[in-house]
């Protein structure tokens, strides 16, 4: 993951879900679950390691839990990110697995990984959410990645790049929000 720090001083964190690569196993779903840091990008203090007060799951009664850090989840391995400096708002670059790559940007946003992939269900032999363990799990998710996404969220996605068969996708992000990138 990428260590950047914001405009405002505080700690962005990238965490992939510490899942197995080669498969969708049960682990990935941590990446669903608010108490643990796998599957996130985290904001924190750099001084104390705690959560801070303006993050969307923020527990004033306990600072340093994992919620407290949780800037936006649902990711699979945010191994890149940016910061505007001018809104502090992360845009992160997340590893897809079968069909889609990622950017995605939202305080407080469900990207949906590992029951959605690129804000679509994953119907392939491999995918998340079709897999048994996690098949439950994931029916009861209600991910943020539903069109039209919420304001304040963008989930830009592209089709896996393979050498020599590039397509232009930029046409998926719509007019009004391309000014971001």
């Amino acid at each position: 993951g990428t260590v950047l720090f914001g405009s405002d001083g505080s700690l962005f964190v990238g965490s992939g879900d510490g899942s197995n690569y080669t498969e969708v196993d049960h682990r990935a779903l941590r990446a669903q679950n608010l108490d643990s840091l796998a599957g996130k990008i985290l904001r924190i203090d750099p001084a104390t390691g705690a959560g801070l007060p303006d993050n969307p799951y923020y527990q004033a009664g306990s600072p340093a839990s994992n919620r407290s850090k949780v800037w936006a989840y649902g990711l699979r391995n945010p191994f890149r990110f940016t910061v505007n400096p001018v809104t502090n708002q992360p845009f992160v670059g997340d590893v897809g697995w079968n069909t889609w790559e990622e950017i995605n940007t939202g305080k407080g946003a469900n990207f949906g990984w590992p029951c959605y992939e690129g804000g679509t269900v994953d119907v392939s032999p491999e995918g998340g959410n079709t897999n048994s363990r996690n098949q439950t799990q994931c029916t009861t998710q209600t991910p943020n990645t539903t069109a039209p996404n919420p304001v304040g969220m963008i989930h830009l996605v592209a089709p896996d790049f393979n050498p020599g068969s590039y397509t232009n996708t930029q046409h998926h992000l719509p007019e009004s929000r391309r000014d971001l990138l």
